[in-house]
């Protein structure tokens, strides 16, 4: 009688393919709000250095070569630190990278929901995908939905399907796909600007209560 999709471009992606147009219904994902609430319980004095946190599966779509590659680009950038939490086809190679990187730390085993939401609480600013891939670009990723509900400044790919829910320079910062060099600027950008970043998770946790919170999607 109903089919639940995540996006209003899933939703055309699926009538386009499969037909039965009137089936469909979008109700974003959300996240687990016991959890991954708010982080009041961060350090507000912490300052140095910026810590930039990555965690989803390592594969190319994820654009994870390219988070390496702005990584690479500030290794002698004292003020910046990498944590990349994943698992995935492309583990190997990213171990192999982030062992030559001594700004970038990988955690490749299962976590608890408890010790991923502390390691989330550390994090100044947390990393979408940045890879090209169809799917991705009508997706909306469970780590926007994460971040915009803990209040973490979010980065991601400019692409069609976060755009349903997040606006550039508003709840979020967009830069191209698959270009490590705007990864880097827009993390320059955020470490530069503290309250630009306060600003935009302030933003997005209102779009997480206004349009994704457990109380609008039931």
């Amino acid at each position: 009688d109903a089919v639940l999709v995540d996006s209003e471009l899933q939703k055309e992606y699926m009538q386009h393919r499969f037909g039965s147009g009137k089936k469909y219904r979008v109700v974003y994902t959300g996240a687990d709000e016991e959890v991954l609430g708010p982080r009041e319980e961060r350090d507000a004095t912490h300052t140095e250095p910026f810590r930039v946190l990555f965690r989803g599966r390592l594969i190319p779509e994820s654009g994870i070569l390219h988070i390496l590659d702005a990584a690479e680009r500030l290794k002698h950038d004292k003020r910046f630190t990498f944590r990349i939490i994943g698992y995935g086809p492309l583990l190997e190679i990213v171990r192999k990278r982030a062992s030559g990187l001594s700004n970038v730390e990988l955690i490749s085993e299962r976590l608890s929901y408890d010790a991923m939401r502390r390691l989330m609480i550390d994090a100044d600013v947390n990393l979408g995908q940045f890879g090209i891939n169809e799917r991705a670009d009508r997706n909306i990723p469970h780590k926007a939905y994460e971040s915009i509900s803990m209040g973490i400044p979010y980065i991601t790919a400019q692409v069609r399907g976060v755009s349903e829910l997040l606006e550039n320079e508003v709840s979020c910062l967009m830069v191209p796909s698959a270009n490590a060099e705007a990864i880097k600027a827009a993390l320059e950008r955020l470490r530069d600007d503290r309250p630009l970043g306060k600003r935009l998770a302030e933003t997005a946790r209102m779009v997480f209560e206004s349009r994704a919170s457990a109380r609008v999607i039931s």
